[in-house]
């Protein structure tokens, strides 16, 4: 009862506080004998809200990879180097500083303290960044690398990295997953064996052996959770294995390892503003660049067709510059989707890894009566984007669900050791669709 009460009392106040004026509410307003109850509300609250975070508008090109691959999923030995870069569009020398917070498999607050995890320290203001240089869009381009002089990670597990600005507001929050590996394994994709779904999804199969581990509850003291395409909304618990047989645990046929196949993403190049590049049709400048598309079709009840995508990631590129980072220049991309049957359709969002495959206001849709296509401008940095139209009904209700679409699938290990707090990462198998099985 008194959860509730707290809850209902502070709740809406507690979302329109900032970190900087958090410290002064809480010792003014919250009575002694409830300011336990009171934090362990609100991380739960940010624990949710997280996931939901939403960038600034003028915080774009967010780029987070290991060791120079730009499209890879921030997943990295300690001995790696995992690199962020993002501009600012407003370009007015904003402060912004770095911490790492450490989180346990389902991504909740860990209970270690940072120097359990981190040698040296963190909430460092970031040095390294850049101007843009002869381009119409004014930015500021920040780059972060970890490890650094100040902050090395020695331990494996989930975390958080966030970008703070000057009044210690969020502007990034980025996950990503530290690996001590001790063990390889392969995972091999299949259809489906359900027969209402063997045309619309994949199975991930695998087998993990924890002889090495020496370990007595290997059912209880290891998770496997699931990726589809480097994507985090989509990574799932693997469920319980199907068979432990002779220090082996054998992952077959689940529902909790079905994965819906969707289709292979769109594409548009943009790494020219003076010569229209794959699948625009026509780029021009004004105040700033301008790009339309060749138009988009409904696909959900077509044939499937090969198209090679990079499986929604994006690249940045300049074709008029020598750095990207700092001389490719934003450009408006009008982006068309031809109506017919999707009038009904109540919301209709273009998604990718540059918004980190979220439905908001940003990358909705609207329908023009006129053009008979759904019509939505989004600014990009010059490059090479993958990018699909989903609605609120279904993921898939707009491309369609196809076995044959090429999907990378990776499967992170957890081991929680008898009476430890935290979880250690301890191998990570990869699987593609391309080589799928029957």
């Amino acid at each position: 009862m008194v959860c509730l009460t707290l809850k209902k009392i502070h709740l809406n106040k507690i979302s329109l506080l900032t970190c900087k004026n958090l410290k002064s509410y809480f010792i003014l307003n919250i009575p002694v004998k409830q300011k336990l109850l009171f934090l362990l509300i609100f991380f739960q609250c940010f624990s949710q809200n997280s996931e939901k975070f939403e960038r600034p508008s003028n915080i774009k090109s967010v780029i987070f990879f290991v060791d120079d691959i730009q499209a890879s999923l921030p997943i990295l030995e300690i001995n790696q180097k995992l690199t962020l870069k993002f501009d600012d569009l407003r370009a007015n020398d904003e402060f912004y500083y770095y911490t790492v917070e450490r989180a346990d498999a389902e991504w909740r607050k860990s209970r270690l303290v940072k120097s359990e995890y981190i040698d040296g320290y963190d909430d460092i203001r970031i040095k390294d960044f850049e101007y843009s240089y002869n381009t119409i869009q004014n930015y500021i381009n920040y780059s972060l690398e970890l490890p650094n002089s100040n902050t090395k990670i020695t331990k494996s597990g989930n975390y958080f990295l966030k970008i703070l600005n000057s009044d210690r507001e969020p502007v990034l929050i980025e996950k990503f997953i530290v690996i001590d590996k001790k063990s390889d394994f392969s995972v091999k994709i299949k259809r489906t064996r359900n027969l209402q779904l063997i045309d619309t999804h994949h199975s991930v199969e695998f087998s993990f052996n924890y002889a090495k581990l020496k370990i007595q509850r290997p059912e209880s003291q290891l998770k496997f959770y699931i990726i589809q395409n480097n994507i985090w909304k989509t990574m799932t618990n693997a469920g319980y294995p199907t068979f432990n047989n002779y220090n082996k645990l054998d992952f077959q046929y689940a529902d909790d390892r079905v994965f819906e196949s969707g289709n292979e993403y769109h594409f548009i190049d943009i790494q020219d503003y003076r010569i229209p590049g794959g699948n625009i049709y026509k780029i021009f400048k004004g105040e700033t660049y301008s790009a339309v598309i060749n138009y988009n079709v409904l696909r959900l009840n077509q044939n499937y067709t090969y198209n090679p995508d990079i499986n929604g990631s994006y690249l940045v590129n300049t074709f008029n510059g020598t750095d990207s980072n700092t001389e490719a220049d934003y450009i408006e991309v009008l982006f068309l989707l031809e109506g017919n049957e999707l009038i009904n359709k109540k919301e209709i969002f273009i998604v990718g890894d540059f918004n980190q495959h979220k439905k908001s206001k940003s990358n909705m849709l609207k329908y023009n009566p006129t053009t008979n296509f759904f019509e939505g401008k989004i600014l990009l940095k010059q490059g090479i984007y993958n990018y699909k139209y989903v609605s609120n009904e279904h993921e898939n209700s707009i491309s369609g669900s196809f076995w044959p679409t090429e999907n990378n699938y990776s499967v992170i290990v957890y081991l929680r050791r008898q009476g430890a707090i935290c979880d250690e990462v301890i191998a990570m198998g990869y699987g593609n669709s391309k080589q799928i099985g029957i």
